[in-house]
């Protein structure tokens, strides 16, 4: 069995790191524009339509304009359910990265940004420490209403569960 956690740790502000949330939101916007405006919701069509347009309007790296094609192909296919309108996204939204785009040590993350790979000390919280043996799998990074930047980190390891016998 798969058992999984998310640690939540705070990191120093980076204006590089605002400015690929903001690139990255554009780009989840533009997606769901263009969907909207053409009627699809699929994700491989949506894919076909605007990876290449929105990789040279935003400057991102390939995966974040493939996970912002996922959140705009999620949310038309939630709108077109419910016969909504188009969707708006907010100016800042929190990023997804996963092993392509992030790497962990117990010292610091490296994150992709639309310039770089940037490295970011962190410090992680003595409870958390337990969890450092386990994969670290994605983060998702987010910015609450004080301006504080989070990174929270999903770990996961398998663990045997012996059967109960009577």
């Amino acid at each position: 069995m798969k058992s999984i956690t998310t640690i939540k740790i705070k990191i120093p502000r980076n204006n590089l790191l605002v400015d690929t949330m903001r690139q990255y939101s554009k780009a989840v916007q533009y997606i769901a524009d263009e969907g909207f405006k053409a009627k699809i919701s699929n994700r491989y069509k949506l894919h076909h339509l605007c990876y290449y347009k929105a990789r040279e309007l935003f400057n991102l790296p390939s995966q974040f304009v493939v996970n912002a094609n996922r959140v705009a192909s999620q949310t038309l296919k939630s709108i077109k359910t419910n016969k909504g309108s188009k969707p708006i996204f907010k100016d800042i939204m929190p990023l997804a990265f996963d092993k392509r785009t992030f790497t962990f040590s117990k010292d610091k993350v490296r994150l992709s940004t639309i310039k770089e790979r940037i490295d970011i000390p962190i410090q992680i919280p003595e409870y958390y420490l337990k969890y450092l043996s386990w994969n670290y799998q994605t983060a998702l990074l987010t910015i609450d209403k004080k301006g504080w930047f989070f990174l929270k980190i999903t770990f996961s390891r398998h663990v045997n569960i012996q059967p109960i016998s009577n």
